[in-house]
C-alpha cells in the first residue's frame, strides 16, 4: 500500500495526492476549457450538494433545476471555487483553506 496523502513522509508518494496534482483541464463548457486547481478541487466542485450544514441544521441548497439537473445557482458556486488560486497547495494560504479543498461545505460532527 502507498500512502498518496499530503500527510506522506515521501516526497514521490506525497506528490500523488489529488490535492498536489494541478492545475488540471477538465472539460469543455461553451467553447472554452475549464482548468481547476487541483484534482481534488475538481472532484469536490463536481459535486451536486443538496445542503449545506449550518449549526447542526441541515440548509437546502438551490442547486439543481426541477429534473435534477445542476442550475446556474450551481454553475456560480463551482466556478467561484473551480480556480481559486489559495486552493493551490503551495500558495501561502491554502493551509488555512485545506477544509475547503476537501469539502465543499463545512461538516459537522
Amino acid at each position: 500500500m502507498v500512502n498518496v496523502t499530503t500527510k506522506s513522509t515521501e516526497s514521490w508518494s506525497r506528490d500523488l495526492s489529488p490535492i498536489r496534482i494541478g492545475s488540471v483541464e477538465t472539460y469543455e463548457e461553451n467553447g472554452s476549457t475549464l482548468v481547476a486547481t487541483s484534482v481534488e478541487v475538481a472532484w469536490q466542485y463536481s459535486k451536486i450538494y443538496s445542503h449545506r450544514n449550518e449549526d447542526g441544521k441541515l440548509i437546502p441548497l438551490n442547486f439543481t433545476d426541477s429534473k435534477g439537473r445542476p442550475n446556474a445557482n450551481w454553475f456560480r458556486w463551482r466556478d467561484e471555487h473551480w480556480n481559486k488560486p489559495e486552493f493551490h497547495w503551495n500558495h501561502p494560504e491554502f493551509e488555512k483553506n485545506k477544509k475547503f479543498v476537501r469539502r465543499g461545505f463545512r461538516r459537522e460532527v
